[in-house]
């Protein structure tokens, strides 16, 4: 799991699990939350991770496990950000 969260501005911060879920929160997967972490978790090997990297991965897991709609939905609430 990564420890160092790279934002796309460049400012490093903890990397913190809670964020996933408060994403995960907003676009309804609460209940599937564990199991999208797990899955985006075991793509971010390294233990300084990008931004791009974090999106990647959740994206790419949402799709993986069959979330198609909210992945569509993350890439809007990406969009916002």
């Amino acid at each position: 799991m990564p420890t160092t969260f790279i934002k796309r501005d460049g400012a490093k911060y903890p990397f913190e699990i809670f964020k996933l879920k408060m994403v995960l929160h907003s676009i309804g997967l609460d209940d599937e939350a564990d199991a999208v972490i797990e899955k985006i978790a075991a793509k971010l090997t390294t233990t300084t991770v990008k931004a791009e990297d974090v999106a990647h991965a959740f994206k790419e897991s949402l799709h993986e496990l069959g979330y198609l709609d909210e992945a569509k939905a993350y890439v809007d609430y990406r969009k916002q950000d």
